[in-house]
Order: structure tokens, then sequence, then C-alpha cells
């Protein structure tokens, strides 16, 4: 029996998994009943969480030794943070510029919304952000265009840009992701967290022509396009997702394609 004093607790690291199952199995393996489970299918229920990041959100109790005896998970505050764009809010600025609402726990309305100052350009249009907690860290990716058309997707060319916060209200500057001469276009940015637990960018571009999906990990996101997985879903729609799935190594990608007025929802499972 360990004492209460000798424990502490520290951040998830990789390999904590398979000893924290294997505690597992030898504390409830004794009692009638018990299910034991493989490591891929506790990695999938704790660590695939929606909104669970294993290194931030993690935490193993062990002992001086760092003999783990047990884990838990944080719980957000229960803040929601809506980020939308909006060309009418800002009377100066005729811009496209990216706007944030939140709600407090308790609070039964948004407070009112404020634009991302730290992002948003003062001569550009900022559109279609996506934000995504990645590690202990949220990443926001959008596109940014010149004044030709409001409309992004009916603009000749945009970029992918990206920033980093702690909190979701302050960011670090811009950072431009692509970098492709002519008019090519950088639309539709999503992220999602590959089996390896990586995050991923993906998003949709006609650099070589014909229009595609692609992904890139967000850890490379500045050096575009070293790392670049081309092709990752068809494109021939727009707004595609991709999320994991219960079973090691196969997702679920979604998007949205037809013709206007009559679109619809296709989806496609796939390995990567």
């Amino acid at each position: 029996m360990v004492a209460p004093a000798d424990l502490r607790l520290r951040r998830f690291r990789a390999g904590d998994d398979a000893v924290l199952v294997a505690l597992a199995g030898r504390a409830l393996g004794p009692y009638g009943g018990h299910v034991e489970r493989s490591l891929e299918h506790w990695r999938w229920s704790i660590l695939a969480r929606p909104g669970i990041e294993p290194e931030a959100d993690v935490l193993v109790l062990s002992t001086a030794a760092d003999e783990i005896q047990g884990y838990g998970v944080l719980a957000a505050d229960g803040t929601v943070l809506v980020y939308f764009v909006s060309d009418k809010r800002d009377a100066v600025n005729p811009t496209n510029e990216i706007y944030l609402a939140a709600k407090r726990p308790g609070q039964a309305a948004f407070d009112a919304a404020v634009p991302v100052t730290d992002v948003n350009s003062a001569t550009l249009h900022d559109h279609l952000p996506v934000v995504a907690r990645t590690g202990s860290q949220l990443t926001l990716a959008w596109s940014r265009y010149d004044t030709q058309n409001a409309t992004p997707w009916l603009n000749p060319k945009s970029d992918l840009y990206f920033a980093t916060s702690t909190n979701g209200r302050n960011w670090s500057a811009p950072a431009k992701v692509t970098n492709d001469a002519g008019n090519v276009v950088h639309l539709y940015a999503a992220m999602y967290q590959a089996f390896d637990q990586q995050w991923r960018m993906l998003w949709l571009t006609n650099r070589h022509g014909a229009t595609q999906a692609i992904a890139l990990p967000v850890s490379g996101a500045s050096q575009f396009p070293t790392g670049l997985v081309e092709d990752v879903l068809p494109g021939n729609g727009y707004s595609h997702r991709v999320a994991q799935t219960t079973t090691p190594g196969l997702y679920l990608g979604v998007w949205v394609q037809g013709p206007e007025g009559s679109q619809d929802i296709y989806y496609r499972l796939f390995r990567r």
C-alpha cells in the first residue's frame, strides 16, 4: 500500500497507456464480470475523447520512483467560444473579419461579440475560421484573400493562415501556411487528430489544377509543402471533415457535394 503523502501528479507521457491498461487488469481482474480492455480500446475511450489532449488533460498518479498508481482526466471550465465572420460589424473596416462570442458557465446568454484583433487584417479579407485544441494550446486556421471578391470561394486567390492561443482570446501573430504563386485557392480549413495523436490541417486547394483535399501536420504548418499529403478525400466537394472511428487506423470523412441549391452530404471510410 502506497501512503498518500508519497503520491504525486504528473502529465501523461508516451508509454503510460500500456502501464495503465495493465494496472487496471491487475486491479479488476479478480472480480467477476470484469471485461479486459485492449490497449486500443483504452486509447480510444480515454485519449481520443473529443476535446481531450493527452499531454494537457490526462494526469497520472505516481510514486516518487514513478510507479504509476492511477490517472485522471481534467475537465474544461465549461466556457463556450464561438468564432464567426462578419463584414458589417466594423463600420471602419469593410472587409470580412473574425469575431469571438463567449458563453461562460452559469450564463444564460453569450457575451457581446468582439473582433479577434490579434489576427484580423486591416486591408484583406479573413474568412472560414476553424479552431481546435491541439495539445496544450488552441490552433486557429482560416483563409485570407484580397478584395477582388468578398466571397472566398469566388476569389481567384487565397492563402491559409494559422495562429495559436492558450485561452482562445489572445492569439499569436498570424503565420502564413501556403506560399503558392499565381491564382491558387486554399479554402475550407479543418483540423483532426490522427491515430498517432498528431493533429492535421485539412483543406481544399487547386494548387495542381484539379481541386483536391490535402492535409498537413499542424506541427509542420510553417514548413509547407513539406509533409503535405494529397488527395486525402475526393476533391469534387467542399467543407471536408475527418474523424477517427473506434477501429484503429480507420477514419470517417464527410463533405458537401452537388449542384448549387441541391447539395448533399457524402461520406467515406478510409485508412491512412
